[in-house]
């Protein structure tokens, strides 16, 4: 971290008061079966669930309705969200390529898949990654690899915790 770069903050009272345009501002699912955690394939590898927060909705409001259309899911019947996120992060992160920093004010929800219609739904789906705590903590697997933002913000708050990995 270089002396012009704001460490990373926990909390919602340290968020910056402007984190500029092109911060993120929202939250990402730590989406479980209970066991495995969900990842979305995408053109530059795989991805949490993620969720910019929109004017008047609440990071987890946010994250739910993302998963619902992301997964086509119903979030009232097929997911229960946590109350409250694992970690909400503040960081001003440069990236392991370099460049210019860029602000992550984000939470992390666990959301567990309930009942038995994900299932079907999410077994149909090639677009799916299943990911041990381990995985996820270590940035993937070998053939699909994390975004380095969320590898960083994931160890930063070291999210899982050992028990789960």
């Amino acid at each position: 971290m270089s002396d012009d770069q704001t460490p990373t903050t926990f909390g919602v009272e340290n968020e910056p008061a402007d984190p500029g345009p092109d911060a993120f501002v929202g939250a990402f699912a730590l989406l479980t079966d209970g066991s495995r955690y969900v990842a979305m394939r995408s053109d530059d590898g795989i991805d949490l669930i993620r969720a910019d927060r929109l004017e008047g909705e609440t990071y987890r409001e946010s994250l739910l309705r993302e998963i619902g259309w992301r997964l086509d899911l119903d979030p009232k019947r097929d997911v229960v969200c946590s109350g409250v996120p694992r970690a909400h992060l503040n960081s001003r992160l440069c990236g392991k390529g370099g460049g210019e920093p860029k602000w992550y004010v984000c939470q992390f929800y666990v959301a567990h898949l309930y009942g038995k219609r994900w299932r079907d739904k999410l077994d149909a789906r090639d677009d799916l990654v299943w990911l041990t705590g381990d995985e996820l903590m270590t940035g993937g697997t070998a053939a699909a690899k994390l975004p380095s933002d969320v590898q960083e913000l994931l160890q930063i708050a070291d999210l899982i915790p050992p028990d789960e990995r």
